[in-house]
């Protein structure tokens, strides 16, 4: 797979790399906060707090925390070196 070449938000948000092939997320949130972080956090940083209140406000927040940081690496590793 090569690294993702662009954020598609048209339609249904979706990663795709640099062959145009959709890049593939375990769950939603793990797309959802790739979106919401490329629209809300491109020029300014979002505090975790904030992060773990939005997409996991129905747990306790060390679970939050922990999900937080598995979803970033997700993410993370989703994204490439580039």
């Amino acid at each position: 797979m090569g690294a993702p070449q662009y954020l598609s938000l048209f339609g249904s948000p979706e990663l795709r790399d640099s062959k145009d092939q959709p890049v593939r997320f375990r769950t939603r949130k793990q797309l959802a906060l790739l979106v919401y972080l490329a629209l809300e956090a491109r020029d300014r940083g979002v505090a975790r707090d904030l992060l773990i209140e939005l997409f996991w406000s129905e747990v306790p927040a060390e679970k939050g925390r922990h999900s937080l940081s598995q979803t970033l690496s997700v993410i993370r590793d989703k994204l490439g070196d580039e």
